[in-house]
Protein backbone atom coordinates (compact mmCIF):
# COMPACT_ATOMS: atom_id res chain seq x y z
CA UNK A 1 0.00 0.00 0.00
CA UNK A 2 1.21 3.29 -0.76
CA UNK A 3 1.83 5.68 1.75
CA UNK A 4 -0.23 9.04 1.95
CA UNK A 5 0.64 11.88 0.21
CA UNK A 6 0.59 15.09 2.53
CA UNK A 7 -1.57 17.88 1.25
CA UNK A 8 -1.26 21.07 3.97
CA UNK A 9 1.67 22.46 1.80
CA UNK A 10 3.00 25.65 4.32
CA UNK A 11 4.83 27.96 2.41
CA UNK A 12 5.06 29.88 5.64
CA UNK A 13 6.81 27.43 7.98
CA UNK A 14 4.86 27.17 10.83
CA UNK A 15 7.69 27.77 13.36
CA UNK A 16 8.53 31.20 12.10
CA UNK A 17 4.27 31.71 12.41
CA UNK A 18 4.45 31.27 16.09
CA UNK A 19 6.33 34.32 16.47
CA UNK A 20 3.19 36.23 15.82
CA UNK A 21 0.78 34.25 17.88
CA UNK A 22 -0.35 35.36 21.48
CA UNK A 23 0.12 34.07 24.87
CA UNK A 24 -2.45 31.02 23.41
CA UNK A 25 -0.25 30.39 20.46
CA UNK A 26 -2.97 31.87 18.20
CA UNK A 27 -3.54 35.31 15.90
CA UNK A 28 -5.93 37.17 14.26
CA UNK A 29 -6.18 36.99 10.37
CA UNK A 30 -6.74 39.99 7.68
CA UNK A 31 -7.72 38.46 4.51
CA UNK A 32 -6.42 40.89 1.82
CA UNK A 33 -8.77 39.92 -0.97
CA UNK A 34 -11.90 40.00 0.61
CA UNK A 35 -10.55 43.29 2.95
CA UNK A 36 -11.87 41.70 5.99
CA UNK A 37 -10.84 40.79 9.86
CA UNK A 38 -11.86 37.13 10.50
CA UNK A 39 -13.63 36.63 13.73
CA UNK A 40 -11.77 34.26 15.47
CA UNK A 41 -8.31 33.55 16.44
CA UNK A 42 -6.53 30.59 14.71
CA UNK A 43 -3.76 28.89 15.07
CA UNK A 44 -0.60 28.63 12.33
CA UNK A 45 -1.59 25.77 11.19
CA UNK A 46 -4.95 26.94 9.82
CA UNK A 47 -3.13 29.24 7.42
CA UNK A 48 -0.54 29.74 4.86
CA UNK A 49 -0.75 26.85 3.57
CA UNK A 50 -1.46 26.07 0.18
CA UNK A 51 -3.07 22.42 -0.69
CA UNK A 52 -0.83 20.29 -2.91
CA UNK A 53 1.08 23.05 -3.75
CA UNK A 54 4.61 20.92 -3.51
CA UNK A 55 3.12 17.53 -4.94
CA UNK A 56 5.61 16.66 -8.65
CA UNK A 57 4.92 14.30 -10.71
CA UNK A 58 7.89 11.66 -11.43
CA UNK A 59 7.27 9.23 -14.37
CA UNK A 60 3.41 9.23 -13.85
CA UNK A 61 3.77 8.88 -9.94
CA UNK A 62 2.83 11.30 -7.58
CA UNK A 63 5.66 12.43 -5.05
CA UNK A 64 5.67 14.90 -2.10
CA UNK A 65 9.06 14.99 -1.44
CA UNK A 66 9.63 18.81 -1.90
CA UNK A 67 7.59 19.08 0.84
CA UNK A 68 8.65 16.08 3.14
CA UNK A 69 11.90 15.74 2.74
CA UNK A 70 13.79 19.03 1.02
CA UNK A 71 11.81 21.49 2.96
CA UNK A 72 11.40 19.73 5.95
CA UNK A 73 14.81 19.47 6.22
CA UNK A 74 15.74 23.29 5.74
CA UNK A 75 12.71 23.92 8.42
CA UNK A 76 14.04 21.46 11.08
CA UNK A 77 17.51 22.66 10.77
CA UNK A 78 16.30 26.18 10.91
CA UNK A 79 13.57 25.99 13.40
CA UNK A 80 15.45 25.28 16.67
CA UNK A 81 16.81 29.25 16.04
CA UNK A 82 13.75 30.46 15.73
CA UNK A 83 12.52 29.20 18.96
CA UNK A 84 15.56 30.99 20.69
CA UNK A 85 15.26 33.85 19.09
CA UNK A 86 11.21 34.07 20.17
CA UNK A 87 12.22 32.87 23.88
CA UNK A 88 14.93 35.40 24.59
CA UNK A 89 15.55 38.75 24.44
CA UNK A 90 19.49 39.09 24.05
CA UNK A 91 21.08 40.27 20.95
CA UNK A 92 20.10 37.72 17.98
CA UNK A 93 22.48 38.68 15.00
CA UNK A 94 25.15 36.93 15.76
CA UNK A 95 27.83 35.73 12.86
CA UNK A 96 26.42 31.94 13.12
CA UNK A 97 22.69 33.39 13.24
CA UNK A 98 22.73 35.51 10.70
CA UNK A 99 24.16 33.08 8.42
CA UNK A 100 20.74 30.94 9.22
CA UNK A 101 18.72 34.15 9.26
CA UNK A 102 20.26 34.18 5.20
CA UNK A 103 19.60 30.90 4.17
CA UNK A 104 16.07 30.98 5.66
CA UNK A 105 15.18 34.57 3.97
CA UNK A 106 16.76 33.21 0.42
CA UNK A 107 14.30 30.17 0.44
CA UNK A 108 11.80 31.93 2.08
CA UNK A 109 11.53 34.59 -0.79
CA UNK A 110 11.32 31.86 -3.68
CA UNK A 111 9.09 29.50 -1.24
CA UNK A 112 5.65 31.77 -1.11
CA UNK A 113 3.37 32.24 -3.94
CA UNK A 114 3.86 35.83 -4.88
CA UNK A 115 6.80 35.19 -6.39
CA UNK A 116 5.83 32.37 -8.16
CA UNK A 117 5.51 34.41 -11.27
CA UNK A 118 8.92 36.03 -10.78
CA UNK A 119 10.66 32.50 -10.53
CA UNK A 120 8.80 31.73 -13.84
CA UNK A 121 10.21 34.89 -15.58
CA UNK A 122 13.57 33.73 -14.63
CA UNK A 123 12.97 30.00 -15.93
CA UNK A 124 11.80 31.57 -18.86
CA UNK A 125 14.67 34.33 -19.50
CA UNK A 126 18.25 32.58 -18.49
CA UNK A 127 19.74 28.85 -19.77
CA UNK A 128 20.56 26.42 -17.33
CA UNK A 129 24.48 27.27 -17.72
CA UNK A 130 23.61 31.04 -16.96
CA UNK A 131 22.56 29.57 -13.27
CA UNK A 132 25.12 27.56 -13.13
CA UNK A 133 24.45 24.56 -13.97
CA UNK A 134 24.10 21.51 -17.09
CA UNK A 135 22.48 19.14 -18.25
CA UNK A 136 24.71 15.89 -19.83
CA UNK A 137 24.53 11.96 -20.76
CA UNK A 138 24.82 9.84 -17.09
CA UNK A 139 27.70 7.98 -18.57
CA UNK A 140 29.57 9.65 -22.02
CA UNK A 141 28.89 13.27 -20.04
CA UNK A 142 28.08 14.48 -23.55
CA UNK A 143 25.64 17.55 -23.24
CA UNK A 144 22.48 17.32 -23.75
CA UNK A 145 20.74 18.65 -26.69
CA UNK A 146 18.30 21.69 -27.02
CA UNK A 147 15.19 19.48 -27.70
CA UNK A 148 16.25 18.07 -24.57
CA UNK A 149 17.09 21.57 -22.45
CA UNK A 150 13.34 22.26 -23.92
CA UNK A 151 11.99 19.33 -22.27
CA UNK A 152 13.28 19.46 -18.86
CA UNK A 153 12.76 23.40 -18.49
CA UNK A 154 8.98 22.81 -19.34
CA UNK A 155 8.93 19.90 -17.03
CA UNK A 156 6.61 21.11 -13.79
CA UNK A 157 8.86 19.04 -11.59
CA UNK A 158 12.58 20.76 -13.04
CA UNK A 159 10.30 24.31 -13.06
CA UNK A 160 8.83 23.30 -9.25
CA UNK A 161 12.93 22.34 -8.11
CA UNK A 162 13.75 26.16 -9.06
CA UNK A 163 12.96 26.93 -5.88
CA UNK A 164 16.01 25.48 -4.24
CA UNK A 165 18.48 26.68 -6.83
CA UNK A 166 17.69 30.21 -7.03
CA UNK A 167 18.44 31.09 -3.28
CA UNK A 168 22.26 30.38 -3.90
CA UNK A 169 21.96 32.03 -7.64
CA UNK A 170 20.22 35.21 -5.97
CA UNK A 171 20.98 35.90 -3.05
CA UNK A 172 24.67 35.53 -1.44
CA UNK A 173 24.07 33.10 1.52
CA UNK A 174 27.84 32.84 2.47
CA UNK A 175 29.91 35.05 4.87
CA UNK A 176 30.99 38.14 3.47
CA UNK A 177 33.34 40.28 5.21
CA UNK A 178 32.46 42.95 6.90
CA UNK A 179 28.78 42.20 6.34
CA UNK A 180 27.57 42.79 9.61
CA UNK A 181 27.71 46.48 8.94
CA UNK A 182 24.66 45.92 6.08
CA UNK A 183 22.52 44.23 8.94
CA UNK A 184 20.43 45.55 12.05
CA UNK A 185 18.34 43.56 14.36
CA UNK A 186 15.94 45.43 16.44
CA UNK A 187 14.31 43.65 19.49
CA UNK A 188 11.32 46.04 21.54
CA UNK A 189 10.42 43.98 24.33
CA UNK A 190 7.83 46.19 25.66
CA UNK A 191 4.03 45.11 25.78
CA UNK A 192 3.40 47.43 22.97
CA UNK A 193 5.31 45.18 20.33
CA UNK A 194 2.82 43.59 18.45
CA UNK A 195 4.47 43.77 14.43
CA UNK A 196 2.67 41.90 11.81
CA UNK A 197 4.06 39.43 9.06
CA UNK A 198 1.99 37.82 5.88
CA UNK A 199 2.14 35.52 3.33
CA UNK A 200 5.21 37.95 1.35
CA UNK A 201 7.30 38.73 4.88
CA UNK A 202 10.26 40.07 2.79
CA UNK A 203 9.91 43.75 2.12
CA UNK A 204 12.13 44.90 -0.51
CA UNK A 205 13.16 47.90 -1.83
CA UNK A 206 13.76 46.76 -5.50
CA UNK A 207 12.16 43.83 -7.26
CA UNK A 208 14.88 41.75 -8.56
CA UNK A 209 17.93 42.86 -6.89
CA UNK A 210 19.16 41.07 -3.88
CA UNK A 211 22.11 41.15 -1.55
CA UNK A 212 24.23 44.19 -2.94
CA UNK A 213 24.91 47.21 -1.94
CA UNK A 214 21.85 49.05 -3.44
CA UNK A 215 19.16 46.65 -1.97
CA UNK A 216 17.33 47.36 1.37
CA UNK A 217 14.97 44.60 3.13
CA UNK A 218 13.10 44.58 5.96
CA UNK A 219 12.23 41.22 7.70
CA UNK A 220 9.86 40.61 10.75
CA UNK A 221 11.44 37.94 12.73
CA UNK A 222 9.44 37.32 15.45
CA UNK A 223 6.43 40.55 17.08
CA UNK A 224 8.70 42.29 18.60
CA UNK A 225 12.13 41.54 16.50
CA UNK A 226 12.74 43.47 13.42
CA UNK A 227 15.64 42.41 10.99
CA UNK A 228 17.12 45.15 8.21
CA UNK A 229 19.37 45.05 5.60
CA UNK A 230 21.19 48.19 3.35
CA UNK A 231 24.07 50.32 3.81
CA UNK A 232 21.87 52.73 6.51
CA UNK A 233 21.10 49.78 8.33
CA UNK A 234 23.43 50.57 10.98
CA UNK A 235 22.06 54.19 11.36
CA UNK A 236 20.49 55.51 14.79
CA UNK A 237 17.70 55.32 16.42
CA UNK A 238 14.45 54.72 14.30
CA UNK A 239 11.86 57.08 14.22
CA UNK A 240 8.40 55.12 16.38
CA UNK A 241 6.08 56.21 12.84
CA UNK A 242 8.44 53.79 11.19
CA UNK A 243 6.92 50.42 12.90
CA UNK A 244 3.16 51.23 11.87
CA UNK A 245 4.48 52.18 8.15
CA UNK A 246 6.57 48.64 8.29
CA UNK A 247 3.06 47.04 9.13
CA UNK A 248 1.33 48.95 7.15
CA UNK A 249 3.56 47.65 4.02
CA UNK A 250 3.23 44.24 5.37
CA UNK A 251 -0.54 44.68 4.17
CA UNK A 252 0.80 46.05 0.95
CA UNK A 253 3.38 43.38 0.31
CA UNK A 254 0.79 40.44 0.95
CA UNK A 255 -1.05 38.68 -1.47
CA UNK A 256 -3.87 37.55 0.73
CA UNK A 257 -3.57 36.96 4.55
CA UNK A 258 -1.61 39.06 7.28
CA UNK A 259 -1.27 38.25 10.88
CA UNK A 260 -0.56 39.16 14.38
CA UNK A 261 -1.05 38.70 17.72
CA UNK A 262 -3.26 41.64 18.57
CA UNK A 263 -6.49 41.88 16.83
CA UNK A 264 -7.55 45.82 17.88
CA UNK A 265 -3.82 46.75 16.63
CA UNK A 266 -4.54 44.94 13.41
CA UNK A 267 -7.49 46.61 12.85
CA UNK A 268 -6.18 50.06 13.26
CA UNK A 269 -3.11 49.12 10.87
CA UNK A 270 -5.77 47.50 8.22
CA UNK A 271 -7.16 51.17 8.81
CA UNK A 272 -4.52 52.78 7.88
CA UNK A 273 -3.92 50.68 4.78
CA UNK A 274 -7.45 51.72 3.16
CA UNK A 275 -6.86 55.17 3.63
CA UNK A 276 -3.78 54.35 1.58
CA UNK A 277 -5.95 52.64 -1.44
CA UNK A 278 -9.26 55.43 -1.01
CA UNK A 279 -6.49 58.20 -2.03
CA UNK A 280 -4.41 56.26 -4.15
CA UNK A 281 -1.23 56.00 -2.15
CA UNK A 282 -0.24 52.91 -2.57
CA UNK A 283 2.37 53.36 -4.47
CA UNK A 284 4.50 55.29 -1.87
CA UNK A 285 3.99 52.94 0.90
CA UNK A 286 7.48 50.98 0.17
CA UNK A 287 9.19 53.75 -0.62
CA UNK A 288 8.23 55.86 1.93
CA UNK A 289 8.99 52.46 4.38
CA UNK A 290 12.41 52.63 2.96
CA UNK A 291 13.44 56.51 3.79
CA UNK A 292 12.66 55.96 7.53
CA UNK A 293 16.77 54.05 6.88
CA UNK A 294 18.23 56.71 5.32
Amino acid sequence: MKNKLSWRHHYIPQFYLKGFTNENNEFAIYDKQQNKIKDKLFSPKTHFFEKNRNIIEIKGEKSDRIETELYQEIDNDISNLFEEIHNKDADFLTPYNLYTLKLFISFLFWRVPKNDELINEIIDKYDFEELGFKIQHKTSKKEASEEIKRMFKNDPAVRKMYSFILPFKTFNVGYNENEEEMWKAISDNTSDAIRLTSDAPIITLKKDVFYDKTQKIIFPVTSNKLLFYGETAKQGKLSPNFYIDADVAAIHNATRYVCGPNKDYLEKVVQLYNLRVEFNKTDEIIPDLFEHLK
